[in-house]
């Protein structure tokens, strides 16, 4: 049981949290894997357990690789020069603070490649279009934001994530596939 008092919506600190053992770990979905630590367990069958965690767990190396991937894809598509950054601000910002003439795919494209992790939820897609052009921030019209649901669902270069079991938040992830190509379903006519 949790030292946690049910009336109080504030979360226990992680010093009052009991101890996880040191060969568990979180699998993709933020579920542990292992058990308890505990004496009667053999030597061996830790070490199979502790092989299997290692092997299941992406690398540091290969998630950054990955990463790499995704911008240089974007890179190429668009032809963005090596000295510029692959995001958002490749895309020239219209004086008159009209509608930008990039495509939403482009747009999109910039917005997931931008980010840190290279992957955002559809919330914080909405909130670096906004930040970045005028005319989707100060538009009362939110049209846009169907269209890019609509592609974000429809294209299949955009992959959607689960959010880790134990990361807080809502929605999904996207992120980019740019080796698919075309759509995801038949559209109906």
């Amino acid at each position: 049981m949790y030292p946690w008092n049910a009336n109080y919506h504030e979360p226990p600190s992680p010093d009052e949290l009991p101890p996880v053992p040191a060969w568990s770990t979180l699998d993709t979905y933020g579920w542990f894997r292992g058990g308890t630590n505990n004496s009667s367990s053999s030597s061996s069958s830790r070490s199979s357990r502790d092989s299997y965690d290692r092997e299941s767990l992406p690398d540091a190396a290969a998630i950054e690789a990955s990463r790499q991937e995704i911008i240089n894809l974007v890179r190429r598509r668009y032809d963005i020069p090596e000295s510029d950054p692959v995001d958002l601000t490749a895309i020239s910002d219209t004086p008159d603070g009209s509608r930008p003439d990039a495509t939403l795919a482009k747009i999109l494209h910039l917005a997931i490649a931008g980010s840190p992790r290279k992957k955002l939820t559809l919330r914080e897609i909405f909130l670096a279009i906004k930040d970045r052009f005028a005319w989707y921030k100060n538009s009362e019209d939110k049209r846009w934001q169907g269209s890019i649901r609509h592609m974000l669902s429809m294209k299949a270069e955009f992959v959607q994530v689960p959010r880790p079991f134990m990361e807080p938040g809502q929605g999904h992830y996207w992120t980019l596939n740019m080796n698919l190509t075309g759509d995801k379903r038949v559209r109906k006519r």
